[in-house]
Order: structure tokens, then C-alpha cells, then sequence
């Protein structure tokens, strides 16, 4: 159960705490190319550029048995044999799920209070969002909202986790969290349902482009299939049901396809592994 983590950690994501051995600075504008250090909503980001070319332990995590992680844009998320969850990193949107920690970043893990009453057996970080699915089936989200991935039904932002009311009835036992959209699934029938943004067919509803949604919708095309397991990525979601079989929605080129059909797909799409990879 320790916990272990490395690479660029401009935003504390990595959870070392100030001052860890074996981290270098950087030059001002290197690790992303752009010259400037900014997050996603126009926040600045800190100055200090530093990396973690090995593994190191996150020594604040060192009593717990870590069961769940989750690596977001600039922030992290983990969950313990009990249901805690604890976050670090990058804050000014909400990510942290820590009201008193949202003006900079925290590179400390901190205990996400507002859980403490629920066991949580699923956890996603989208680029500055975060989702949790607990024991009882309920979905919490928080974080950055502007795209609608907290599925709250508006655009706003949440600093403290929040119930995701319309999946109440669902039972959800999995979630997943791209870079601005949503994705849960339901383990009384396999059913997906997703949210957020929607450019490309990522959220498989088979409405284009400007198909985004505040609200979880169900994907429709998915009906009668038992999904057993999903992931979001960027741009595109991905789909295992139980009988083996893959699907594929969104923007696909990450998957490596030839067909200009399919680089953009609004609903599910079985994907032939040993043809198309």
C-alpha cells in the first residue's frame, strides 16, 4: 500500500513536500514548451519548475494502505482500504476537493473532509476535476466545472465534493474522468452514462460536435450491452463489456486508425483489436 510517484512536479502533483531530495529546478518556460507557466482557467502557476527523475515516497501517505490512485492534469488523488480519500497539487479550481486549500498549490497529501462519512471504491481526475464513486453507489464531483464535467446541471466550479443528484439512482460502481468530460457506470445493469464536454463524439451520444451536457446522459447506443469496466482519455472513451468486447467513441486517433471515418465517432463503435491495431 505505500505510494509511490515521480516526473514533472511544477504544481506539488507528486506529494513530496517541500524540499525533497532528488528534485532539480528547471529553466523558466521548459516541460511545456510554451515559455509560460499557466493552468487550465487562466490561473497562474507557480514559478518553481522542479522534477522528479525517480521514484520517491510519499512519506505524508506512509501509514495508510493506499488502494486507489488518480493522476489528473496538475493534480493527484488517493483512496485507502477504508474509504478515505486524500488530494494534492495543483487547487485554484477546486480539484482538491479542500475549500481552506484553494489558493495555491499543496504538496502535502490532504484528508478530503467532506467524504469522511462515505467509503470510497473509485477515484478520476479529469484535467482540473476530480471524481468519486462510493460504496453505496453514489457519484461525487468537484473541481472545475466550466465545461460541465461535474454533471451538476451548470458551468460552475465546486470546491467541496457534491453529489451528483441525477446518477442517485443509478448505483454506479466505476467512474472515469477525461480532460473535460465524465464518464460512470452503473453495476445493476452495465450501463454508461457520460457528461461534460462533447466536441468530437467523446461523450458517445451521437449528437457531434457541440454535444456537450451539464446533466449525465445515458449512452443510448451502448443499451443491452453490459459494460464491465470504462476509461476516459482527452478526447475519446473507452469502453470493456462483459463478454470481452471493446468499444470506442470520440476522436480515435489515438487508437491509431487509418479510416478518416472513424477518427470521429459519435456513438459506440466496436473496435476489432487484432484488425485495426
Amino acid at each position: 500500500g505505500l505510494l509511490w510517484s515521480w516526473g514533472q512536479n511544477t504544481y506539488e502533483q507528486l506529494g513530496l513536500g517541500d524540499g525533497d531530495a532528488g528534485q532539480e529546478n528547471l529553466a523558466p518556460g521548459t516541460g511545456d514548451g510554451t515559455g509560460a507557466a499557466t493552468c487550465v482557467g487562466g490561473h497562474a502557476a507557480p514559478s518553481a519548475r522542479r522534477c522528479v527523475r525517480s521514484p520517491s515516497q510519499v512519506s505524508a501517505l506512509s501509514a495508510e494502505k493506499v488502494t486507489l490512485l488518480a493522476a489528473g492534469g496538475d493534480h493527484s488523488a488517493a483512496g485507502t482500504a477504508v474509504g478515505r480519500v486524500y488530494t494534492w497539487g495543483w487547487a485554484a479550481q477546486g480539484q482538491l476537493g479542500r475549500p481552506a486549500d484553494k489558493n495555491s498549490p499543496r504538496s502535502v497529501p490532504g484528508l478530503v473532509a467532506a467524504l469522511s462519512d462515505s467509503r470510497v471504491t473509485d477515484l478520476s481526475c479529469g484535467a482540473c476535476h476530480t471524481l468519486a464513486c462510493t460504496a453505496r453507489g453514489e457519484v461525487f464531483s468537484w473541481g472545475c466545472g466550466t465545461n460541465g464535467e461535474l454533471g451538476h446541471g451548470d458551468s460552475f466550479n465546486r470546491h467541496s465534493p457534491e453529489l451528483i443528484e441525477a446518477l442517485v439512482t443509478v448505483h454506479a460502481c466505476a467512474v472515469a474522468a477525461g480532460e473535460h468530460h465524465s464518464v460512470a457506470l452503473s453495476a445493476a445493469d452495465g450501463a454508461v452514462f457520460a457528461w461534460g464536454h462533447g466536441r468530437g463524439g467523446r461523450l458517445g451520444l451521437g449528437n457531434g460536435e457541440e454535444g456537450s451536457a451539464l446533466l449525465p446522459q445515458r449512452v443510448s447506443a451502448l443499451s443491452g450491452v453490459a459494460i464491465a469496466s470504462v476509461a476516459a482519455g482527452a478526447s475519446h472513451t473507452l469502453a470493456v463489456s462483459a463478454a470481452g468486447r471493446h468499444y470506442a467513441w470520440g476522436s480515435l486517433d489515438a487508437l491509431g486508425y487509418e479510416n478518416e471515418e472513424l477518427r470521429n465517432q459519435p456513438t459506440p463503435a466496436e473496435l476489432q483489436l487484432s484488425e485495426q491495431l
